[in-house]
């Protein structure tokens, strides 16, 4: 057996699935820098939540579903996931200690 061959077995019960990969959210996908724009208004620049979604521009029938979306990725929003909204560290820890202000 050739080494080669002891790798192709061994990905084999590890390999994934597509059913087991998430579905990527298309809606999530097509407002990221809306998303970005937003949390940074809160995050980096004290705005509240209606301030920073007048900031974007979302289609009107959009705009409960962008809404949601915000307070949930707020709502996750931690040191370790900070640099998708390039945030620093510091400043999302500053944020998360001042209970979340949005």
């Amino acid at each position: 057996m050739t080494s080669s061959d002891i790798y192709q077995r061994s990905i084999k019960p590890n390999a994934m699935k597509p059913e087991d990969r998430g579905i990527p959210d298309p809606f999530g996908f097509r407002q990221r820098e809306n998303l970005n724009i937003a949390i940074r208004a809160i995050v980096a620049e004290d705005e509240s939540l209606e301030f920073a979604l007048q900031t974007v521009t979302v289609i009107p029938e959009e705009t409960e579903q962008f809404r949601k979306l915000l307070q949930d990725e707020l709502r996750i929003l931690n040191t370790h996931n900070c640099a998708r909204y390039r945030l620093s560290i510091r400043l999302t820890e500053q944020w998360i200690n001042q209970g979340r202000p949005a």
